[in-house]
């Protein structure tokens, strides 16, 4: 029968288990909080991946990445934004092309945003708005990979 884990082991900063989610999401522990975990868990016998943990941070090899941590939230509103625009642009454009054409003003026939079919075009609009750092294919990739 296997063992219950009671909530303590596994929201507690100084438990192994908590320790074990934390490195396998890719959060890489702090030498303070290696040291909680080991002090805290002294009596135990101390699993193979742990013991990995404190020997790679005691040589210095342990590393986190540099810059702010990313949000997962925020990235995920943002590409909720992105979606809801695309597909915006995407309908606006496809209904303009069977109207119209997409031939638009002079000041518009030269912008780079402004080249390509429908799909295209509103790929570059919506990585103009949310995605700067991004090409516009990755962009499209995105959106169509969502759906």
């Amino acid at each position: 029968m296997p063992k219950l884990i009671s909530p303590y082991e596994l929201y507690s900063r100084t438990s192994l288990i908590f320790c074990q989610g934390q490195v396998a999401k890719g959060v890489i522990p702090t030498r303070a909080e290696l040291a909680d975990v080991l002090e805290h868990n002294a009596d135990k016998p101390l699993p193979p991946w742990f013991v990995e943990t404190i020997t790679a941070s005691l040589r210095g090899t342990l590393k986190q990445k540099r810059g702010p941590k990313r949000s997962a939230l925020l990235d995920r509103i943002r590409l909720t934004l992105a979606q809801y625009f695309y597909q915006r642009h995407l309908a606006w454009l496809q209904n303009r092309q069977n109207v119209i054409g997409l031939t638009g003003w002079s000041c518009l026939q030269n912008a780079d945003w402004w080249q390509g079919p429908p799909h295209e075009r509103a790929a570059r609009m919506t990585q103009k708005r949310f995605y700067r750092m991004r090409g516009w294919r990755t962009v499209l990739n995105l959106m169509s990979s969502q759906k």
